[in-house]
């Protein structure tokens, strides 16, 4: 579903001059999501962790190799097949578009959630600092998968733009 009634050649002008930055999400709206969805990760990995046998746990590596496959599991999955959202966008109301303004390919939603997220936590979450300083109010994990984080205000008026458009 396109969600902006412009080709993909004018997008990248349309949200830098077009649509203001304000329909962006900016790193005070991105951090408390992010928040929240550590908190979600941390209450599935208490349980999963609950339910193995502790063999399974023998070694530091499984544990940190189950510990990576929870946490990008869950960014990945989630943001994939929910749109664009996580539990934590979903309560901050923000949503991650490509820059056609249509959902993530699965292979934009690796990079982005996977790769992005991975060299993020090894930078120590500095890259994450860069949506409160960049003028276009993205990070690493965007510039990789060519994505924006956008307030659902923004879905919603390009929705009915489209709408709009057609009638």
């Amino acid at each position: 579903m396109n969600l902006w009634p412009y080709t993909s050649k004018e997008v990248p002008s349309m949200i830098e001059s077009y649509y203001p930055y304000s329909f962006r999400a900016g790193f005070w709206r991105r951090v408390p999501a992010f928040l929240f969805d550590g908190l979600m990760i941390s209450l599935l990995r208490s349980v999963i962790f609950a339910w193995l046998p502790p063999s399974w746990l023998v070694s530091s590596l499984s544990e940190w190799a189950l510990n990576l496959l929870i946490y990008h599991g869950y960014f990945i999955l989630l943001t994939q097949l929910n749109h664009g959202q996580t539990l934590g966008k979903m309560l901050l109301s923000i949503q991650v578009v490509n820059e056609d303004g249509q959902e993530l390919s699965w292979k934009q939603t690796f990079f982005r959630e996977g790769i992005g997220r991975f060299l993020c936590n090894q930078l120590l979450y500095l890259p994450y600092l860069f949506v409160a300083f960049t003028q276009g109010k993205t990070h690493i994990s965007d510039y990789l998968s060519d994505t924006y984080v956008l307030k659902d205000d923004f879905i919603n008026i390009s929705i009915e733009n489209e709408k709009e458009l057609k009638e």
